[in-house]
C-alpha cells in the first residue's frame, strides 16, 4: 500500500500565482502535486490517469469549467470515493452550500492557511487509511465468501460422489487424517458378487481440493466394475486410460488395489507406488508387496501393466496398506516416523490391538505438529470363517422356496421383447472379461439393473465353457488351495496358447404369464465335459472347492438344459425376482 502520509494531490486553480503559491506548500508538506488549469484540464487529466489522485484541491470560480461543474462530472464518472476540498475567496453560506451539493467534502478560504490546509490533508490521509482498510476487509471477506462457497460445492460434490458404503466393511478398519479440508488420499471398498473384496488405496499428487479431484475418476468406475464383477486386471487398466485421457500429465495417483478372494483364500496385489503394503500372520509373520508398477495415469496403453502379485493366506490374518503420509509424518524436530516404526509396531502386537497401538503411537509422536501430507492407513482383518462371506452370498441368492412363476417350454404365449447374440473368438476369449460384458448388455437391453443372481448364473456358464469346454481344463485340479494354483497355471497357459475357439452367447427377453423371462443359451467349440453327474448334485451337500457351479445355476433358475456333449447350455431365469434382503 502507499504511504498515505504523502499524498498525491491534484491542485485545480486558473490563477498562475496561486498555483504556484499553493504547489510549493504542499510539496514542503511531502505531498506530491498535480495541477490543472480549469475543471476540462482536470477532467482530462483524470481520464488519462491509471491512478486517480488521492485529494482534488478545486478552485470554485474557473473559465471553460468552473469547479462546481467539474466535481459534479467527477462524481458522475468516478464511484468510488475521491475528496474533493473547495478553495473559493467566497464565503457566503450559499456558495458554500452550492459546492456541497455539487459533491464536494469540504470548504476552504482564500488566502490559503497553512496550519488549516496541513490539518486538513491529514483528516483526508487518516479516512484513506480507514477507508482502503475496509476496503482490502471486504476483499478478504469476498475472497473468504467465495472460497466457503467453493468449499461448500466441493464438499457436496465429494459426498455424493464418494457414496454411503464404499467405506463400510466389516472386515475393514481404517485411520483417514488430510491435511486440509480435503485429502489426496482415496480408501474405497466394494464387495463383487461373488463375495470377494476389492479395495484400493490412492494417494494423488499435491494436496487438498487439487489432489482430491485427481482422484474422483477413480471412484465410479472402482465401484461400478466391482459391482459388476470385473476382474481387478480390467478395473486398473480402465482407471490408467480414464486418468491418462482426463489429467494433465503432471498430475498422476499411486494405488495399491487389491482383491481378497475367500473362494479360493488368495490375495492379488497391484502397487503402483504405495509403500506399504503387507500381510501379517496372527503371530507377526509378514509377506510384502513391493511397489512394482509406475503409478497410475503415467504409462500409455502399451507400456502399461495391470498383472497382479498374488499368494494365498490362511485365515485368520491381516493386510495392511498405508499411503507415504504416515511413515513421512514428522515430529517437532522434524524427525520422520519411519517404515520401521510404522512395522514395528504392527509385529510386536497382537491382531486386535494394531490399529488401536498405531494411532496411539502415531498421536503421542507427531503431538500437535500438524501434519504436512495426509495420513492414511487401513488394515484390513480376515476372519477365521472367512467362508461365512461365500456361504451368505450363495444364501443370499439362492431361493428360499420355488418362486410363484409359471414357465412353460411352449411358445404359444410367449412375446419376445428383445434378443441379442454375440461372438467371442479367441482373440476376444483371451482379452475380454465376458461376463459382466454380457451382464451390462442385459442391463442395457432390460432398461434395469441386473441382480447377483444373474451374475453368478453368467459366470458359471461362461467359465465352465471357456475353462472346461474350450481349455479342457478338469475342475477336480481344484482339490486343495494348494492345487488351485496349479489350476491357474494350467488356465493361464492354455489361454496363451489359444488361437482357434469361438463362443456364441444369445439372450432372448420375453414375456410369459405376466413374468418376463431371458433365457440364455451359451455354446462353444470346445469338446464339452461330463455334466451329468453334476445336474442333481446339491450346493448345500458339496464342500469341495469344485463342482458347486451347475448346481447352483440349478438351483437359481427355472429351467437348465444341456444339450449335446456339454458344449451347448440353456438356461431359462426370472428377471422379476430379486436377492434376497
Amino acid at each position: 500500500m502507499q504511504n498515505i502520509t504523502q499524498l498525491k494531490v491534484l491542485l485545480v486553480d486558473d490563477d498562475a500565482f496561486l498555483q504556484l503559491f499553493a504547489r510549493r506548500m504542499l510539496e514542503g508538506f511531502g505531498h506530491e502535486v498535480i495541477t490543472a488549469n480549469n475543471g476540462c484540464h482536470c477532467l482530462e487529466i483524470l481520464q488519462a490517469s491509471e491512478e486517480l489522485p488521492d485529494v482534488i484541491l478545486m478552485d470554485v470560480a474557473m473559465p471553460e469549467m468552473d469547479g462546481i461543474q467539474a466535481t459534479q462530472q467527477i462524481r458522475a464518472l468516478y464511484p468510488a470515493w475521491l475528496p474533493v476540498i473547495f478553495l473559493s475567496a467566497l464565503e457566503d453560506t450559499e456558495s458554500i452550500v452550492r459546492g456541497f451539493e455539487a459533491g464536494g467534502d469540504d470548504y476552504m478560504f482564500k488566502p490559503l492557511n497553512k496550519v488549516i490546509l496541513e490539518c486538513k490533508l491529514k483528516s483526508v490521509a487518516r479516512q484513506l487509511i480507514t477507508q482502503r482498510t475496509l476496503e482490502q476487509k471486504n476483499a478478504q471477506l469476498e475472497t473468504f465468501l467465495e472460497q466457503e462457497e467453493e468449499l461448500r460445492i466441493s464438499s457436496h460434490i465429494m459426498q455424493h460422489v464418494l457414496k454411503e458404503g464404499l467405506l463400510e466393511d466389516p472386515w475393514v478398519s481404517y485411520h483417514l487424517q488430510p491435511n486440509r479440508h480435503f485429502s489426496g488420499d482415496l480408501l474405497l471398498v466394494a464387495r463383487t458378487p461373488t463375495g470377494a473384496l476389492n479395495l484400493m488405496l490412492a494417494d494423488a499428487v499435491g494436496h487438498g481440493l487439487s489432489a482430491a479431484i485427481n482422484g474422483l475418476p477413480l471412484v465410479q468406475i472402482f465401484s461400478a466394475m466391482s459391482q459388476k464383477g470385473f476382474a481387478l486386471e480390467s478395473i486398473i487398466t480402465e482407471m490408467n486410460l480414464r486418468l491418462r485421457s482426463l489429467m494433465p500429465i503432471d498430475r498422476f495417483v499411486a494405488a495399491a488395489l487389491i482383491n481378497i478372494d475367500p473362494n479360493y483364500k488368495r490375495i492379488s496385489v497391484w502397487n503402483g507406488g504405495i509403500p506399504g503394503v503387507v500381510m501379517l500372520t496372527p503371530q507377526g509373520e509378514t509377506h510384502h508387496f513391493t511397489s512394482n508398477h509406475l503409478p497410475l495415469g503415467l504409462a500409455g496403453p502399451k507400456l502399461f501393466n495391470p498383472n497382479t502379485q498374488s499368494v494365498r493366506y490362511q485365515a485368520p490374518c491381516q493386510l495392511f496398506l498405508c499411503s507415504d503420509g504416515l511413515p513421512d509424518a514428522e515430529n517437532a524436530h522434524g524427525e520422520a516416523f519411519g517404515e520401521e516404526r510404522v512395522f514395528n509396531y504392527l509385529t510386536q502386537h497382537a491382531p486386535y490391538e494394531r490399529m488401536s497401538v498405531l494411532q496411539s503411537e502415531l498421536k503421542t509422536f507427531v503431538g500437535y505438529t500438524a501434519p504436512h501430507d495426509d495420513v492414511t492407513f487401513v488394515l484390513v482383518s480376515i476372519p477365521e470363517d472367512d467362508q461365512q462371506v461365500i456361504q451368505s452370498v450363495e444364501e443370499h441368492l439362492l431361493p428360499s422356496g420355488k418362486p410363484e412363476l409359471i414357465y412353460s417350454d411352449s411358445s404359444d404365449n410367449q412375446h419376445e421383447l428383445w434378443s441379442f447374440s454375440l461372438l467371442f473368438t479367441a482373440k476376444e476369449i483371451k482379452r475380454l472379461d465376458l461376463t459382466p460384458l454380457v451382464l451390462n448388455l442385459v442391463s442395457e437391453y432390460a432398461g434395469r439393473p441386473i441382480n447377483k443372481s444373474l451374475f453368478v448364473v453368467l459366470s458359471e456358464l461362461i467359465n465352465n465353457s471357456v475353462d472346461h469346454g474350450i481349455l479342457g481344463i478338469d475342475s477336480r485340479l481344484k482339490t486343495s488351495l494348494d492345487s488351485f494354483d496349479t489350476y491357474l497355471n494350467t488356465r493361464e497357459q492354455a489361454l496363451e496358447q489359444l488361437t482357434d475357439a469361438k463362443i456364441d452367447v444369445n439372450c432372448t427377453c420375453f414375456m410369459q404369464n405376466q413374468t418376463t423371462w431371458l433365457k440364455i443359451r451359451v455354446q462353444d467349440s470346445g469338446k464339452g465335459f461330463n455334466y451329468q453327474q453334476l445336474i442333481n448334485t446339491s450346493v448345500q451337500d458339496n464342500l469341495k472347492l469344485y463342482g458347486r457351479g451347475i448346481p447352483l445355476i440349478c438351483e437359481m433358475a427355472e429351467e437348465v438344459r444341456y444339450l449335446g456333449c456339454g458344449n451347448e447350455v440353456e438356461v431359462v431365469f426370472s428377471l422379476d425376482t430379486t436377492d434376497k434382503a
